[in-house]
């Protein structure tokens, strides 16, 4: 199933989410919810939004 963002979901849950999602070998779930996270303007996302595009191969 696919990571979405449940309505109210504060934006460090989402993070730590998009971190166990890197954990367990699934980059592309965890670009998700990274990016979703930076788009709300959160700074913190930025390692971990790198980290998952190195991981995709996107860097």
């Amino acid at each position: 199933m696919p990571p979405s963002r449940p309505t109210g979901e504060p934006v460090d849950l989402m993070v730590l989410r998009a971190y166990n999602y890197m954990n367990l070998n699934r980059p592309h779930d965890a670009l998700r919810l990274f990016e979703a996270a930076a788009a709300t303007g959160n700074r913190d996302t930025s390692r971990g939004l790198a980290d998952a595009k190195a991981a995709v191969g996107l860097n």
